[in-house]
């Protein structure tokens, strides 16, 4: 059976409504999306037709992180208060739990709470539980007789949220405990305090989110105070200095006068920082920034990217950074024309920079023209383009003794002429529509390797 009433929409094996008390009784495999919090699982229910009160057995509520609460009864008393008893609060978010909510209670949680009762009050967003046990993988480690949290589907407020537990192979077993600031409706602050007892660190980690109506970027700053008890880190100068620090930014904003920019930031303060806190042994980071200009058929982008190398015996120094990498490519078609013919021209600017190594320059640039032709549904078209490249090419290698160091300037030229055929045919149907297009290319080309020097 499904029901739908007020948003919420309720499916059971059977269901009986008594239209004089207008209460709704429903058994077997009950599930009730979108029940204010979240979704409800359970395996008998007596409630009213305006799901405002009643009565869930057996039940369990998922909410839209996938945290849950599993309880034999639980009782709506209004629009405001539910109360659970004798209830298992998972308060870990999970991604899995939250795309399948039948994976509730299937494992141990990391860290979940025991209670002989627990209310859900929406008049203060937050979640009252007495008597509770605060359990690791269900080993009882502190006995609270009182608990307020919020409600990890409410509205955006103030304070803290839920703590999760975390190992690391290098610092041992640890914490998280974040607290989240509602700044204002459209930016907002999350600062996590990741404690290792065992081994002495203490990492503070502020997540910064801006929405903007020209679009939204964020900031990720993390900052180790580096000064452990045991030091299990790579035994490298970098891992023993006093704070270490790991930013990622990314961002996207409309700008005036047919502008965009975008950026992505990911940067370390060492080499090891990563396979240190995180365990990730990429060998590299990349950030880039780049303004885009679109109108009409005038493309135009201006990007700059950085590598980082993360490799242990990397010279910093041969670290490459493009600036800038310049592309544009314009199409025009003239209004008056013999041919109706369009021209184009694409043009690249690259220049690649190490503070030692190779420094690379390249400038290309390629005009074209299309023809188009119609011939009794037959479609030609003619077009012609060169390609013109322009390489300046340094060696420099000022923290090595290589004996490579050359300069070299050499230019490219790459005519080309394609004709190409095509024939669509189509066909209309009732329900859909046939098409049939064969296509034919053909391409000369030349590729004449110009002066060096």
């Amino acid at each position: 059976v499904e029901l739908k009433k007020d948003g919420n929409i309720l499916f059971s094996d059977t269901l009986s409504y008594d239209k004089n008390s207008q209460n709704i009784n429903a058994v077997g495999n009950i599930r009730v999306k979108n029940y204010d919090m979240g979704n409800v699982l359970a395996k008998t229910a007596d409630v009213k037709s305006d799901f405002k009160s009643g009565n869930f057995n057996d039940a369990t509520i998922i909410f839209n992180d996938g945290s849950y609460i599993k309880s034999p009864k639980i009782s709506r008393i209004n629009e405001s208060t539910t109360i659970f008893k004798t209830p298992i609060f998972s308060i870990c978010p999970n991604d899995d739990i939250k795309d399948d909510n039948l994976l509730a209670g299937d494992n141990t949680d990391a860290i979940s709470i025991t209670s002989q009762q627990t209310v859900i009050d929406k008049s203060t967003d937050s979640v009252k539980t007495k008597n509770g046990v605060v359990r690791f993988y269900n080993f009882p480690i502190l006995y609270t007789p009182y608990l307020k949290t919020a409600i990890p589907s409410s509205r955006r407020k103030s304070g803290f949220l839920h703590p999760s537990y975390i190992n690391s192979n290098k610092l041992g077993a640890g914490f998280k405990i974040p607290y989240y600031f509602n700044i204002a409706p459209d930016k907002d602050l999350t600062t996590t305090i990741q404690t290792y007892p065992s081994d002495g660190h203490l990492i503070l980690n502020n997540k910064y989110r801006q929405l903007r109506k020209n679009g939204s970027y964020a900031v990720d700053l993390e900052v180790a105070n580096n000064k452990p008890k045991n030091n299990n880190l790579i035994g490298t100068e970098e891992s023993r200095q006093s704070t270490r620090w790991y930013l990622k930014s990314a961002g996207d904003l409309k700008l005036p006068k047919n502008f965009n920019l975008e950026f992505n930031i990911d940067n370390v303060g060492d080499k090891n920082y990563l396979r240190d806190y995180a365990n990730l042994f990429t060998g590299y980071t990349k950030s880039e920034i780049n303004l885009d200009y679109i109108k009409d058929k005038d493309y135009g982008s201006i990007k700059t990217v950085r590598i980082q190398d993360l490799e242990v015996n990397w010279d910093e120094k041969e670290e490459p950074i493009a600036l800038p990498i310049f592309n544009y490519y314009t199409e025009k078609k003239p209004e008056h024309s013999w041919f109706n013919q369009t021209y184009s021209l694409l043009t690249n600017l690259t220049i690649i920079a190490r503070k030692s190594g190779v420094q690379y320059r390249r400038l290309s640039l390629k005009p074209g023209i299309k023809i188009p032709y119609n011939l009794s549904g037959n479609l030609f078209e003619l077009s012609s383009n060169i390609q013109s490249d322009f390489y300046n090419i340094e060696n420099n290698f000022e923290s090595s003794t290589r004996d490579n160091n050359f300069k070299s300037t050499i230019t490219n030229y790459r005519p080309e002429v394609n004709l190409k055929w095509s024939l669509p045919m189509v066909t209309k149907h009732n329900s859909n529509t046939l098409i049939l297009e064969p296509l034919i290319t053909a391409t000369m080309s030349t590729y004449t390797n110009g002066t060096r020097n």
